[in-house]
């Protein structure tokens, strides 16, 4: 190779590298500039649009500029290499700088080849699989329209109508006349490590007392009773036979007190019922935790958040560290009624492009409110809320 060939390489490497370093910075300036914007709540309609919709895609790229950076800064150092072998090399030994030539261009192969491997195995793969899997579930999720709030209304022997009873007879109810596949069940753990289906441990009655706190399982499996009424009082191993019986059955999970606990008794007693599971957390800290579980499917539930939590901007942020289903807060945030700054809220979440999912409605015309402000799919005591009129 002569003089002005190995010059060419040289200085073809130092303008490639030199493009990527420009490229890189101003992708960095231009993701900072807009993330600002929207935390500012001065930026325009197109970056929030494009922030709203495209977040997740955002966030990777991101995470992956420091590998531009460093393929950049190797060339960067290889290009110098290149000048040192033409002025000290190629005078004394040609064929020693035609192997340090042909070294060169093998390292930087094999970096673009760790690079393109370890971005596409490492983390685009995982995370497209696992955005499809989101997308699949907000698709049934908008398909159903209705998740079945505390195992669903269920009439009594006279009549008379329970309403979030998470009994064992309402799983029955659900499984015979249900509309949806969507069930949001209330969890509890238990004084030996198994999980109840319970909104609180008053709510359930052992020999027509009160419990004031966690009892054994056997107890409750064989006189536990909601609120000293005949519906008995269901176990988790319940709802996973529903599941056995239904495959196409999703729950919804209500974890009040010691969710992660709950999850961790799942998780290790029903693994393979994971996929049929939707995680409700309370703070963003608790994704992580859910997720290492194994739990794939998670909702943001925004009743428990207060301050700053609850900004729309730190709900983009969420969403954007987060892989979420989507939002969930009670329908009537959004109501007319509400006073302005509840209004403006909503009104902002909107703009943020996240599924919004509304707790808890039972009449038509609140229905009807709800989906026409936009609410991808309610929570409802209706075990089949079909009502003519509501949008198809």
């Amino acid at each position: 190779m002569t003089n002005k060939r190995l010059i060419r390489w040289g200085l073809a490497l130092h303008i490639a590298s030199s493009v990527i370093l420009l490229i890189s910075a101003a992708s960095l300036v231009f993701f900072w500039a807009a993330e600002s914007a929207c935390d500012l709540g001065v930026a325009g309609g197109m970056s929030r649009r494009f922030y709203g919709e495209k977040e997740a895609v955002l966030e990777l790229v991101r995470s992956e500029l420091w590998k531009i950076g460093l393929a950049a800064a190797a060339l960067i150092l290889l290009s110098a290499f290149v000048v040192f072998c033409r002025r000290v090399v190629m005078r004394r030994s040609p064929r020693i700088a035609g192997a340090l030539i042909a070294a060169e261009a093998a390292g930087i192969a094999a970096l673009a080849a760790f690079l393109l491997l370890h971005s596409l195995f490492g983390r685009y793969l995982p995370a497209i699989r696992a955005e499809r899997q989101i997308l699949l579930i907000r698709d049934e999720l908008s398909a159903d329209r209705f998740v079945v709030h505390g195992g669903g209304q269920i009439a009594g022997a006279e009549g008379e109508k329970y309403s979030c009873t998470n009994s064992a007879e309402s799983l029955l109810n659900f499984e015979e006349n249900s509309t949806t596949h969507f069930l949001e069940l209330d969890l509890l753990p238990t004084a030996d490590g198994d999980v109840v289906c319970a909104h609180e441990w008053g709510s359930i009655t052992v020999d027509g007392a009160s419990l004031q706190g966690p009892a054994d399982s056997e107890t409750i499996r064989r006189k536990g009773h909601w609120r000293d009424s005949p519906l008995k009082t269901a176990l988790f191993e319940d709802a996973a036979a529903l599941i056995e019986r239904r495959p196409d059955v999703r729950i919804v999970t209500d974890t009040k007190e010691d969710g992660l606990k709950c999850l961790e008794i799942i998780a290790e007693r029903w693994p393979d019922l994971r996929e049929n599971i939707v995680v409700q957390i309370y703070h963003e800290e608790e994704y992580r935790e859910v997720t290492a579980l194994g739990f794939p499917y998670v909702l943001y539930t925004l009743y428990r958040t207060a301050g700053e939590e609850r900004q729309p901007w730190n709900i983009r942020k969420t969403s954007q560290r987060c892989n979420l289903v989507g939002v969930v807060f009670p329908a009537k945030w959004g109501d007319p009624g509400e006073l302005p700054e509840m209004q403006a809220w909503f009104r902002l979440v909107q703009e943020l492009h996240i599924p919004m999912y509304g707790h808890t409605v039972n009449s038509k015309k609140k229905m009807q409110a709800a989906f026409m402000r936009g609410f991808a799919a309610l929570y409802t005591d209706k075990i089949a809320p079909k009502y003519p009129g509501l949008p198809d």
